[in-house]
């Protein structure tokens, strides 16, 4: 059975998006739990759950924003004082998988691929592929002796509430 297709010439906006002082093209659409404030996303977007675009990102059209990406805007952050957001531009037709960083003041080249989990520190090229945050490694290990007894601890608490 063929399913009729759907234009969607307005921003699709999921209820629970958060979404201020911004501007949101045509045919976008922003998934549950995304923020997006004080940032101008073009027409075409796709920006998936729980990503955080903050004042002064810029994305052109056809954009796609991964779950969980996180764009910062400040290059010394503090808690008091003021602060100028250092912009951040993403080109037409890039996409940035899912879980990404993206540091203040960059430029994301059109048409380019960032992999899942990066850490951006730079502007990315026109085109280029890009993936930058290592697996993670382990990096040291617990005393035998203190993992017995975090999992003897473990195992008491949990019988004396009943569960198993």
């Amino acid at each position: 059975m063929a399913r009729k297709g759907r234009t969607v010439t307005h921003p699709l906006i999921h209820p629970t998006a958060n979404i201020y002082d911004s501007t949101i093209g045509e045919g976008t659409k922003v998934a549950a739990f995304a923020e997006i404030g004080g940032s101008q996303v073009g027409a075409r977007c796709k920006i998936q759950a729980h990503a955080f675009l903050c004042p002064g990102v810029v994305l052109e059209d056809e954009v796609f924003i991964g779950p969980g990406v996180i764009f910062t805007n400040d290059r010394q952050p503090r808690a008091v004082g003021g602060w100028i957001p250092a912009p951040t531009t993403v080109c037409q037709g890039a996409s940035i998988g899912a879980g990404t960083i993206i540091l203040p003041g960059l430029i994301i080249g059109a048409g380019a691929m960032i992999g899942a989990g990066s850490l951006i520190t730079q502007d990315v090229p026109a085109g280029a592929v890009v993936k930058q945050r290592l697996p993670a490694r382990a990096a040291g290990q617990f005393p035998t002796d203190l993992v017995e007894a975090l999992n003897g601890a473990a195992a008491a608490a949990a019988g004396e509430d009943g569960s198993s």
